[in-house]
Order: structure tokens, then sequence, then C-alpha cells
């Protein structure tokens, strides 16, 4: 819905764990993150993310976007 308005797309998902901490980056190859939202609502999930991650990166790719996020596991 993000990346790929109007049509699918690909996307990456890579997850691993490093001590007590999990890693998760979602990269996708899509319009980016500063092009405007078509539906009403969006935001909440980084939101959720940024409430709930110790650490949040999102970064422009050309093409797409890259969002890493880290959770510590110690903390649950």
């Amino acid at each position: 819905m993000h990346a790929y308005p109007d049509a699918g797309g690909d996307v990456d998902l890579e997850a691993r764990i490093d001590g007590s901490a999990l890693h998760i980056s979602v990269r996708d190859y899509g319009v980016g993150v500063d092009t405007p939202a078509h539906h009403r609502g969006q935001g909440y999930g980084m939101l959720l993310i940024k409430a709930h991650a110790a650490g949040v990166d999102v970064r422009e790719r050309r093409p797409g976007t890259e969002v890493t996020m880290t959770f510590d596991l110690s903390a649950r």
C-alpha cells in the first residue's frame, strides 16, 4: 500500500538475533518515503514501531525505502 500504491512489488525482509537484540530490516523498491499517502489514516505503523523498538532507522534508497528496527528482547 505504501511502496506500491497502484500495484504489487517486491519487498525484502531480513531478521537476525544478536544476543538480546532482534534486528529487522524491510526494504522495498517503490515510490519512496516522500511520496504523499493515497489513503487517509496512514502513519500509525511508524508510531507503533517507534513506541516498541529500541531503535528505528528509515533510509531512502534509489529506488525505494529501507526501514531497520532493533528490538530489545531482554525487556520483554
